[in-house]
Order: C-alpha cells, then sequence, then structure tokens
C-alpha cells in the first residue's frame, strides 16, 4: 500500500488528542466512527442548546431554569432559535 492511499478502519470512537492511539492517525488517514442509530429528538436538541446557551462557565441550565427565562422572553421563539444556531456553530 502507498504512503498516499487511504485507510479506513472503524472505531468506536476517536482517540483523545495527544494520546499513543491519536497519533498512530497519520495524514490522508480516516477513522470510521460508529454513531448511535438513535437519533436526538428536536424537543432533546433544543433543550441541550438553551441549557448550554443560559449555562454558565461550562455549567448547562436546568430544565426549570430554561423554562423561567423562556417564559420573560419578548420574543421566545427569536431566543430558542438564536441559542440552537449558536449551539450548533460550537
Amino acid at each position: 500500500m502507498s504512503a498516499h492511499e487511504k485507510i479506513m478502519r472503524p472505531v468506536s470512537k476517536l482517540p483523545e488528542v495527544g494520546t499513543k492511539e491519536w497519533g498512530d492517525l497519520v495524514e490522508n488517514e480516516f477513522a470510521l466512527v460508529e454513531t448511535s442509530k438513535r437519533s436526538t429528538s428536536s424537543y432533546e436538541e433544543i433543550m441541550t442548546a438553551l441549557a448550554w446557551y443560559f449555562g454558565d462557565d461550562g455549567y448547562y441550565a436546568s430544565a426549570e431554569s430554561i423554562y423561567e427565562i423562556i417564559n420573560q422572553e419578548h420574543d421566545p421563539i427569536e431566543t430558542i432559535a438564536k441559542a440552537l444556531d449558536d449551539y450548533r456553530e460550537q
């Protein structure tokens, strides 16, 4: 196999950066990551995004806090959309 051929091998997750296993992945090598067959529901993604958006210093906001904040928003749909956009961009 030449140095320019791409190698694919299945792994359950990508190795941590800086570990020996990560060092074994070389330029132009791919790792296939196994993913869960269950997709996240829209509700779960929105709540996770809001928990992250309203969280503080790496801590996620509770569902109770999220509902309290959203109920006080002038345009809650706009706030939810912004939180989801920012969460997806992180």
